[in-house]
Formats: structure tokens, sequence, C-alpha cells
């Protein structure tokens, strides 16, 4: 993993090959191997409603970001979210719904 100047990792499980660009957090995340993000990429954690099989969870979380995904710079993703694998998110965004794999935000 590449954690830039001015970046912070708090209680988040990070896979292989990862780039956290400068100026972003991660807190109570979970990101897999292979994903690159921009400068000033925020996920902070708070309660988020998640479902597991159909059965509501309301747990402390950040996001979790699949395998292979692109971001670019200024990104907020709100608790609880989940991005798919191979997603491409263009810079400047707020994500608060979930990302199916292969999607590309613009």
């Amino acid at each position: 993993m590449v954690l830039s100047a001015f970046s912070s990792l708090k209680n988040s499980i990070v896979g292989n090959n990862v780039q956290l660009g400068p100026f972003s957090h991660l807190e109570d995340s979970i990101v897999a191997g292979g994903s690159r993000f921009a400068g000033h990429f925020t996920a902070h954690s708070d309660e988020a409603m998640v479902y597991v099989e159909n059965e509501p969870h309301r747990i402390a979380m950040g996001t979790v970001v699949g395998e292979h995904s692109r971001f670019g710079p200024n990104i907020a993703v709100s608790p609880g979210t989940v991005i798919g694998n191979r997603c491409h998110v263009e810079g400047m965004k707020l994500l608060h719904a979930n990302i199916p794999d292969g999607c590309k935000v613009v």
C-alpha cells in the first residue's frame, strides 16, 4: 500500500497494491487490492444500516471498496456505501448510494 503525505488510515483493512492519494482519510473501511485514489478522498465512519441476507443491521462503518477501482480527486463517501469491483469515479463527487461492479460515475 502507498499512503501519500497528509493522509490517514484508521481501523481499516486495505488490500495489496492500493494507492491512497494526499490529504485522504479512510476510517472503519475495507478496500480490496489494486484500487487507486487521487487526493482528497474521504470516507468517515458513522452508524449505517446494512443488510445481510435481507436482514437489517445498524453498525458503525466507513465504506467498502471492491478491487481495481479508480477514484478521481475530491470525493466524499457516506458511511455504509459499498462500491463494487472495477468502478471508475470521476472527481468532485459525493457518493451516498451503493455502486455495482463495473460502473462509471461521471
